[in-house]
């Protein structure tokens, strides 16, 4: 929630609060450890943002697809829907196909829907 995030950023900001006022003693102290770290912080930091926006791509993407193949999935079960008539006539060979058209669509959009919420 909105409350929990706001209380957890500040917590952090206000905690980091003494360990960033010790950094200028510590660069004084150890200048050539402080240029050995740096680095690597500023790297893994890069690494970090870099796999943030991956994912967050990937799931706006699978959201997309899931947006699509629900609405596809909704096209199709209206026109079957609307022709059921027909579909009884043709026989369960045609009922059978329809079924498994719904399923597949519905097992699409559960699968992408688990994969997003990992």
């Amino acid at each position: 929630t909105i409350v929990a995030t706001t209380y957890d950023l500040f917590n952090r900001k206000l905690f980091s609060l003494p360990k960033v006022m010790l950094l200028p003693m510590v660069m004084s102290r150890q200048p050539k450890m402080m240029a050995q770290i740096f680095p690597i912080i500023f790297f893994t930091d890069w690494i970090k943002g870099r796999a943030v926006s991956y994912m967050t791509n990937r799931i706006e993407n699978l959201q997309k697809e899931v947006q699509d193949l629900s609405s596809i999935r909704s096209k199709v079960e209206a026109f079957d829907i609307k022709n059921a008539e027909l579909l009884q006539r043709a026989g369960p060979g045609a009922t059978d196909f329809t079924r498994r058209r719904w399923e597949e669509l519905t097992v699409q959009v559960q699968m992408k829907n688990v994969v997003k919420e990992l």
